[in-house]
């Protein structure tokens, strides 16, 4: 901004407060600004007074209402007849450009010298911001509104940082018998840990439980176990595999099962058991019947069902069952 214009808008209450308003004129003067004042004329103005405030007011970018008592009651008509004629024509100039820009505008800022005199900001004025000017500081938050460098200057817009929503599992319903050679038998909705974390990265785990699944001959693996501390994604790389495998067709896979032991034994009050998991299996397997009590037997018994077809176990959350021993094992994977 190269150059400002500013009209102040004022009523002559005593020889006091046009000093305090010239003083206030020769300030912004000081700092830049072009001020229009009927102080700085010398007599009366040749195309006479009416038509001076209106040129005046055409020319500026802001007008500065000064605010009294008087002011307000000139401005409202309220005056004494034949008093205060100028406030009297400028009021009803500044009302009809409000009404003309429906209150859309910011060209008029109110002011006043003494806090008693804000009840007199006239009504057309009252929805924008005003100053008290009893302070530097406030006279500088006059400046800084008058060039347009109030506020704070806001940072540039960021990227949006967007996180893929957790995806459910579509409900199905167990077969009672395998259906084909191409539809494996499988245990649903998965009991595996899903957050709600997009899955990225772990190719190196990923390739390396495929390699396991494909083997064959003196180099066929039928255990896989993931071993680490608690929270480093092992959980999230066995259903990331999970889920490919789904989306491959289970590559040969006649039985899927999976099981979670996360939420046991992670507390004061519970304890590590196994018991749910045998009887649901060997439900599962079609052997609810045959199952032995004795611990060592039943899981022998297990593993032999489970080896008698190909198959894919997955057991989660083996924590509470290994910690007991010093291990780690978190995930593992049994396939025939």
């Amino acid at each position: 901004m190269s150059s400002l214009t500013v009209f102040i808008s004022y009523s002559h209450d005593s020889p006091q407060h046009s000093e305090q308003v010239l003083a206030l004129s020769e300030r912004l003067r000081d700092d830049g600004i072009t001020i229009h004042l009927d102080q700085y004329l010398n007599g009366t103005p040749s195309n006479g007074w009416p038509r001076w405030m209106m040129d005046r007011l055409d020319e500026a970018e802001s007008v500065i209402v000064v605010c009294t008592e008087t002011y307000y009651r000139r401005f409202r008509g309220h005056e004494e007849p034949g008093k205060g004629k100028g406030v009297d024509w400028e009021g009803a100039v500044i009302t009809q450009e409000i009404y003309d820009a429906r209150s859309n505008t910011s060209r008029f800022v109110p002011i006043f010298f003494m806090s008693t005199d804000e009840p007199f900001i006239p009504e057309p004025l009252r929805s924008v911001t005003h100053y008290l000017l009893n302070s530097e500081e406030n006279y500088n938050a006059l400046y800084d509104f008058l060039l347009g460098q109030a506020g704070v200057e806001p940072r540039p817009i960021g990227t949006l940082k967007i996180k893929e929503r957790r995806r459910g599992v579509p409900l199905t319903f167990n077969e009672p018998t395998i259906l084909s050679d191409l539809s494996p038998r499988i245990s649903l909705p998965p009991r595996l840990s899903v957050t709600g974390k997009k899955f990225v990265g772990r190719e190196q785990e990923l390739a390396m439980l495929d390699r396991a699944w494909t083997s064959s001959g003196n180099q066929k693996i039928n255990i896989v176990s993931l071993i680490g501390q608690g929270g480093e994604g092992k959980s999230a790389i066995a259903l990331e595999w999970y889920l490919q495998k789904s989306h491959e067709g289970w590559q040969g896979a006649r039985r899927v099962f999976d099981w979670s032991f996360y939420s046991q034994g992670t507390s004061a009050q519970s304890s590590a058991s196994a018991d749910d998991f045998f009887n649901t299996a060997f439900e599962w397997f079609g052997h609810a019947d045959e199952v032995p009590k004795d611990p060592w037997t039943k899981g022998g018994k297990l593993a032999e069902t489970i080896t008698a077809e190909r198959t894919l176990l997955m057991l989660d959350g083996l924590e509470p069952f290994n910690n007991r021993q010093g291990i780690m094992v978190v995930n593992s994977r049994i396939r025939r």
